[in-house]
């Protein structure tokens, strides 16, 4: 369904599930677990290279490690 056919219904109802595994920052294959939630990014190619990472979900550079 599109979102032109959702007369009165808000768009991010549509948007809430999707068919893809969602980002978690736990199972990022370039985070390192530092304990208490603390995780750093290890990929040599992001520009947060050894600084904190806080978000998986807007990370250009995350690759899942279950796969």
């Amino acid at each position: 369904m599109g979102v032109r056919h959702m007369q009165g219904v808000p768009a991010h109802i549509e948007y809430l599930k999707s068919d893809s595994i969602r980002r978690n920052i736990a199972h990022c294959k370039f985070s390192k677990h530092l304990g208490k939630k603390n995780y750093i990014c290890i990929c040599t190619d992001s520009p947060h290279n050894e600084k904190a990472c806080n978000s998986s979900s807007r990370c250009d550079y995350y690759t899942d490690k279950r796969n």
